[in-house]
């Protein structure tokens, strides 16, 4: 792993062990402004990453989580 994605996956991980609600939604907006950069750059190299992830295992493991999120809720 790039230190990049060392220090993305350091963060997530602390995320995780969090207590203070104040703190966990300061870090899950961090989460989400970074997925938007993500995304941004993605756009301008014609979606190489979301190509590269589509059928990722890590991809299909977040498809299945939100499908039994969204099968809890109703």
């Amino acid at each position: 792993m790039t230190w990049l994605w060392d220090e993305v996956s350091e963060f997530l991980g602390n995320l995780g062990t969090l207590k203070d609600p104040e703190l966990f939604e300061t870090g899950i907006s961090y989460v989400r402004d970074l997925f938007g950069e993500i995304h941004t750059i993605d756009h301008r190299m014609e979606e190489r990453i979301a190509k590269g992830l589509k059928s990722s295992r890590a991809m299909k493991a977040i498809e299945d989580f939100n499908k039994k999120v969204k099968g809890a809720a109703h």
